[in-house]
């Protein structure tokens, strides 16, 4: 509902500051209900008596005229003495840069439809001619002043004219799809006639305002298919007239409706996408060279007066020299002319019985822009017989549009109607730029769905879903009777009251399972368990469930095992204990050490909980515990953690490798000084087989984190194969690269960078 209501102040703001909505609009015909023609801009309109009938040239005449920028009263001025004055100039500041003048001329030449069930068939053949002159402010300005006030200046001449007449030959098909939709379709043959058309027609003018020399341009393009002669003349061709010409093309309407309560209707429509193909003798004029300029000098009459040779060629240079300039070609080709495109956005609010109002959108495309419109309408049954539509709208930069429809029912199936957008125009002609007028005379037999009130319930037939069984206007005349908004035809509990969304039956605890399907219906529940609850959503419903407000398993009835051990936590004496049952889910602990068994490395042997549940040892009798000895296979002292401290030499010799093993700057290769001390490690570790050692291996930042963590990876491997490639055993061997991680000096000194380039070494012990 947003973004309609968005699309509404949108398209109202539009009108507001730009509306030029020309003929047609047909503003008042769109919502006329009872009106046969108003299938002519709403397809999808299901037409209210079974047959419709048009009388040929009677039944449907429509003219329209409108000019987009000023009034009669706007030209013309009355002055003191009652005589009339032109003020063409007031009318030229009027002006807009590109004006229009229209007219519309329709008549039905043959149209029947007829109604089967919920769908509704009409043929119709119309014939129509519409004619548009558009012509620019400077040229009315030139004609009027000449071209003294645009000295200096360039004028555009541009004007044009298009003329068509053309018969439509339609069929309309509207279905009735359900109680909400009603969508509808017209196809329609388009048979061309005559057309005149100015594609292009522009004339710029410059008037130099030195030598007062006169520069023109031009661009044209005048196409013309048929002439009047053919169409109207005393040698016309019947047979050419009604199919023989090869001026042919199509086009489609579209409409739906939808009624989204029993009051509030919405529809929109699109009209006349297609377009004609002129092929009967087309005649084209076209400019050959829109480029070229032609300048006029002007004649120096001094020289030829009493001379009339003399005149005469120059006369003939001049038309010589302009027709060069201005040369137009003449060629035959078809063209394609469009149709004018229209939109409609309607919704109408039922306020009586037989009384509507609503909002209509309209929009006109035309000359390559949406021209929009705004009408708004109110209108109904006044008797049985006599129907009638008010409309306000906004349209061609006019406030003042003021349009009615009144539509007259005989008792013999005759029905006459007039219908005008701007009923103005025909009272003051003179002060409006907009007038048209439809009227008609239709014949209509059968049942009058409209009028008709079979069962006389105050609901017509047309809208009546019941026609033979009195009902209500909420529920579309069908009965209802337990009155819960659902006619009895589509509740399932017609005598209980209740929700439309459950069929119209009731559901008392609101869960929308209906009563009649409920087990639980005073309390909640869900689908599932056929509208019983489940509190805790367990899967289990609360009259099986032995735990109804803790989730559970449904093996247990809906009560938890936390364990996981089989035994439901109402029944473990350890609920959050693994154990057996003959254990009452307590685990076993076979030698009471606190350990369960499942856990304890040692189960026969009473133990520590830190410890696994075995007890301490000190294995390498050091005095401290296995638990605490960092070295718990090697001899050691307190002090140490239980590790040795390493003789001197070996401390030494550390220190020594430290400092002189090194590698090649940013390679994996060792400096011959380094294989000498490595050699001593070597010995030092097959002399105390208990020695592990621990190397780092450090790099500087001269190039990227990625590149110095590779580095110092290929330092410690090439480490790593020297000590196995020696026999030393890779488990005695802790070596870790670090990259450029961690520095101990400045990496911007040559020095530092030096510093940092190192291997750190550390002894351990098994």
């Amino acid at each position: 509902m947003k973004i309609l209501f968005r699309f509404f102040i949108g398209f109202v703001f539009l009108i507001g500051f730009k509306n030029h909505s020309w003929a047609q609009q047909n503003y008042v015909l769109y919502n006329m209900q009872y009106l046969n023609q108003n299938i002519s801009c709403n397809p999808s309109f299901f037409p209210t008596s079974d047959y419709n009938i048009n009388i040929p040239f009677l039944s449907s005449t429509y003219f329209g005229f409108t000019n987009t920028t000023f009034a009669y009263q706007d030209i013309v001025q009355k002055r003191s003495d009652d005589s009339l004055i032109i003020d063409m100039n007031k009318a030229i500041n009027r002006m807009k840069d590109k004006n229009y003048l229209l007219g519309n001329f329709e008549t039905d030449l043959l149209a029947f439809g007829f109604r089967i069930n919920k769908n509704f068939i009409q043929f119709s053949a119309t014939e129509k001619i519409t004619s548009v002159a558009s012509y620019s402010k400077d040229l009315v300005d030139f004609l009027w002043n000449g071209n003294g006030p645009s000295i200096g200046q360039t004028i555009n001449f541009a004007a044009g004219f298009q003329y068509t007449h053309y018969r439509e030959y339609g069929i309309n098909y509207v279905r009735q799809i359900n109680s909400q939709w009603t969508g509808g379709v017209k196809l329609k043959y388009l048979y061309g006639m005559e057309n005149i058309q100015t594609k292009k027609a522009d004339v710029k003018l410059y008037t130099d305002p030195t030598d007062y020399n006169l520069r023109v341009q031009s661009d044209i393009l005048f196409n013309k298919s048929g002439n009047y002669k053919e169409v109207f003349g005393a040698d016309k061709n019947w047979k050419e007239y009604f199919l023989g010409l090869k001026n042919t093309g199509f086009a489609v309407d579209l409409g739906a409706q939808y009624k989204v309560t029993p009051k509030i209707t919405v529809s929109a429509t699109l009209l006349d996408f297609g377009g004609i193909n002129w092929n009967h003798k087309p005649y084209n004029l076209v400019t050959r060279n829109p480029q070229d300029i032609y300048t006029f000098r002007g004649l120096y009459i001094a020289d030829l007066i009493n001379d009339t040779t003399s005149l005469n060629q120059a006369f003939n240079k001049t038309l010589d020299s302009a027709y060069a300039s201005f040369r137009i070609d003449t060629t035959y080709h078809s063209y394609r002319s469009k149709l004018n495109r229209q939109i409609y956005l309607g919704g109408t609010y039922q306020i009586a019985e037989k009384y509507n109002t609503g909002l209509l959108l309209h929009g006109l495309f035309f000359d390559g822009k949406m021209r929009p419109g705004l009408s708004a309408f109110i209108g109904g049954q006044l008797t049985e017989l006599i129907h009638l539509n008010m409309n306000y709208s906004i349209f061609n930069n006019s406030f003042s549009n003021l349009g009615l429809g009144l539509c007259i029912n005989s008792w013999g199936g005759t029905q006459y109607y007039i219908i005008s957008d701007n009923i103005l125009g025909a009272v003051f002609p003179q002060s409006v730029k907009t007038f048209n007028l439809r009227i008609g005379v239709n014949l209509r037999f059968g049942n009058d769905s409209y009028l008709d009130d079979s069962d006389g319930d105050g609901v017509p037939d047309f809208e009546d879903k019941c026609r033979n069984h009195k009902g209500l206007p909420a529920t579309h005349g069908c009965p209802d009777r337990d009155n819960d908004g659902v006619p009895d035809f589509e509740d399932q509990c017609p005598d209980e009251y209740g929700k439309a969304l459950l069929g119209g039956c009731p559901d008392r605890d609101g869960d929308k399972i209906i009563d009649k399907f409920d087990k639980c219906p005073d309390t909640p529940g869900i689908s599932r368990f056929q509208g019983c609850p489940d509190r805790d959503e367990d899967g289990v419903k609360d009259d099986d469930d032995d735990c109804p407000d803790v989730k559970g398993l449904p093996e247990f009835r809906g009560c938890p095992d936390t364990d996981g051990d089989g035994i439901p936590d109402k029944d473990d004496l350890c609920p959050n204990e693994f154990g057996p049952r003959d254990n009452n889910g307590c685990p076993i602990d076979t030698d009471k050490d606190g350990v369960p068994d499942i856990d304890d490395h040692c189960p026969t042997e009473p133990g520590l909980k830190e410890n696994f549940g075995c007890p301490d040892k000190d294995t390498d009798l050091d005095g401290v515990l296995d638990r605490e000895d960092l070295c718990p296979l090697t001899k050691g002292s307190v002090a140490n953690k239980g590790c040795p401290e390493p003789l001197p030499e070996e401390a030494l010799i550390v220190k020594e490798a430290v400092e002189h093993i090194k590698f090649e700057t940013g390679k994996d290769e060792l400096l011959g000084v380094s294989f000498v001390h490595l050699d001593h490690l070597v010995q030092m570790m097959k002399n105390n087989l208990s020695i592990i050692l621990v190397i780092n291996v450090f790099t500087d930042n001269s190039g990227s984190n990625s590149f110095a963590m590779t580095l110092t990876k290929d330092r410690a491997t090439n480490l790593i194969e020297f000590f196995i490639g020696k026999g030393i055993n890779n488990d005695r061997l802790k070596i870790t690269p670090y990259g450029d991680t961690v520095s101990i000096a400045d990496n911007n000194t040559a020095e530092g960078r030096d510093a940092n380039n190192r291997v750190e070494i550390t002894i351990q012990f098994k």
